[in-house]
C-alpha cells in the first residue's frame, strides 16, 4: 500500500504527493480524517486514480485469508429400491 502526503486540500479536493507523483482525489474517496501535510496510505486503482483514502481512525483493510476448500468423496453409493414383479 504506498504511503503519501496530503497537499493542497481544500473543500472537497485535493492531492496525494507520494514519491515524485501527485494524485488528485475527491473527499468521496476518503475514509477517516486528513488535513495538509497529513502522512496517509492510500490505494490506486487500476488506471492510477486514487480508489481509497485511509485517513485517522479507519483501520486499514487486510488481504482477505484464502480458505481452504474441502475435498469431499461424492461417490455415487444410493441404493435403488425396486419391486419385484
Amino acid at each position: 500500500m504506498p504511503r503519501g502526503k496530503i497537499g493542497g486540500y481544500h473543500g472537497n479536493v485535493g492531492q496525494v504527493l507520494s514519491e515524485g507523483n501527485v494524485y488528485n482525489f475527491h473527499i468521496n474517496n476518503v475514509e477517516g480524517g486528513i488535513s495538509n501535510g497529513k502522512e496517509i496510505d492510500f490505494e490506486l486503482d487500476g488506471n492510477g486514480n486514487v480508489k481509497i483514502i485511509f485517513g485517522d481512525g479507519k483501520p486499514k483493510k487486510t488481504s482477505p485469508k484464502k480458505i481452504k476448500k474441502e475435498t469431499l468423496n461424492n461417490k455415487d453409493t444410493k441404493e435403488l429400491l425396486t419391486e419385484e414383479k
